[in-house]
C-alpha cells in the first residue's frame, strides 16, 4: 500500500512539472506577441438611415430672422387648421424654440380641437417658437445674453454654468416687438389683444422681467421654473419697483408661475427660507391693490426643473388661451 502510493505520488509529481513546464513557455512566447486589448461591446453598433428625409410638423414653417444689431435667430412658426376667428388667431411667443416648438405645437393642437374629451371650446393658436440656428436644444451662450436683465454687476453664479455675456433681455424684446411681431403679424391674421409670452428657467426669469418692465407688450405671461435666484434675487427688486407702477395702470395681465416639486429647496427658496422663490412671488403679485394682476402659482407633483416643462406647458395652456 505504502509503495503504490509513494509510486503515485512521484508520477503526478512529475505530471505537474511538466504541465509548468509547458505554461512557462505559452507565457514566454505570448509576452513575445503584440499586445493587444479587446474591450467588451457596451452596444449594437448602428448607423440612421441617410436617404430618409426628415419629420416636419404639419402646418408649420421656419424661417431665419435678423435682429436690428444683426443677431441671427430661428424661427419656428405653426399655425391651425381652418378659418381664423373674427378677430384673428390667439399667438404664442415661446423661449428655447428649439427644444420646445414640436411639444408646444402638438399639445395645443390637442387641447383645441373641436372634439373628444379635451376639449374645453379653446381658440386655436399660432405658435411661435424663439430659437437659434444650428442647435437642436438650448443655446446656452446665446440665451444667457438674452433672457437676463440688464444690470450695473452681475453676481458669481455660484458654480452655475452660464454663457460669458449677461444683461441682453432688453435689447432681446426689442427685436421680438420692433422686428418679429411685425412679420408674424404680416403672414397671419392676429389678434393683438390675445398675446402670450412662455419661457422655463432664464426664459421664465425673462417672462417676468417683460410683465415687470413692458406688461403692455403680452396679455398673458407664463414663467415656469423662473430663474428668481439670478443676480442675487435682482428681479424681486424689479417686481417691486413694478407694484408701485401697476396701481394706476388699466392692464390686467395674467400671469401664471410654477415650478416642479423636486425644484423647491437651494438655490430656488425665497429670501425668507420657508417657501421657493416663486410661490414668494407670486404671492406678492396676488397682493397688489385693486386686483392689478390675475395670478396663478402651481407646483407640478414629482417633477424636476427638466421634466417639469412638457407637464407645465399643458397645464398652463388652457388658462393662457381663455380670452382675457
Amino acid at each position: 500500500m505504502q509503495e503504490r502510493n509513494s509510486s503515485g505520488f512521484r508520477a503526478v509529481s512529475r505530471l505537474s512539472r511538466q504541465w509548468l513546464a509547458f505554461g512557462a513557455g505559452v507565457l514566454l512566447v505570448s509576452a513575445c506577441l503584440p499586445f493587444t486589448v479587446v474591450e467588451a461591446s457596451t452596444g449594437v453598433n448602428w448607423q440612421p438611415p441617410t436617404t430618409a428625409s426628415p419629420y416636419a410638423v404639419p402646418r408649420s414653417e421656419q424661417r431665419q430672422l435678423a435682429s436690428a444689431r444683426g443677431d441671427t435667430y430661428q424661427i419656428m412658426i405653426s399655425w391651425p387648421d381652418g378659418d381664423a376667428p373674427p378677430g384673428g388667431f390667439p399667438v404664442i411667443y415661446v423661449l428655447d424654440g428649439n427644444a420646445v416648438f414640436g411639444t408646444l405645437t402638438e399639445t395645443a393642437r390637442r387641447l383645441t380641437r373641436p372634439y373628444g374629451p379635451d376639449y374645453k371650446g379653446l381658440p386655436a393658436p399660432v405658435v411661435v417658437a424663439i430659437g437659434y440656428p444650428g442647435v437642436t436644444g438650448i443655446d446656452r451662450e446665446r440665451r444667457t445674453f438674452d433672457y437676463t436683465p440688464p444690470a450695473e454687476q452681475f453676481a458669481d453664479a455660484g458654480g452655475m454654468r452660464l454663457g460669458s455675456r449677461q444683461g441682453g433681455a432688453d435689447l432681446f424684446l426689442d427685436f421680438i416687438e420692433q422686428t418679429l411681431k411685425p412679420a408674424i403679424e404680416a403672414d397671419f391674421p392676429i389678434d393683438r389683444s390675445h398675446q402670450i409670452l412662455m419661457g422655463h428657467s432664464f426664459g421664465g426669469l425673462f417672462v417676468l422681467h417683460v410683465l415687470f418692465t413692458r406688461p403692455q407688450a403680452f396679455q398673458s405671461y407664463v414663467a415656469v421654473s423662473p430663474s428668481i435666484w439670478w443676480n442675487d434675487r435682482h428681479l424681486l427688486k424689479e417686481a417691486e419697483r413694478f407694484a408701485e407702477r401697476q396701481k394706476h395702470a388699466p392692464a390686467r395681465p395674467r400671469v401664471q408661475i410654477s415650478l416642479g416639486e423636486r425644484e423647491q429647496g437651494g438655490r430656488s427658496l425665497a429670501p425668507d427660507g420657508r417657501q421657493s422663490a416663486a410661490e414668494f412671488l407670486a404671492n406678492r403679485l396676488r397682493g397688489l391693490e385693486h386686483g392689478a394682476l390675475d395670478v396663478s402659482f402651481r407646483v407640478h407633483a414629482g417633477e424636476t426643473h427638466g421634466s417639469v416643462v412638457p407637464v407645465a406647458l399643458a397645464r398652463a395652456l388652457p388658462e393662457a388661451l381663455r380670452k382675457p
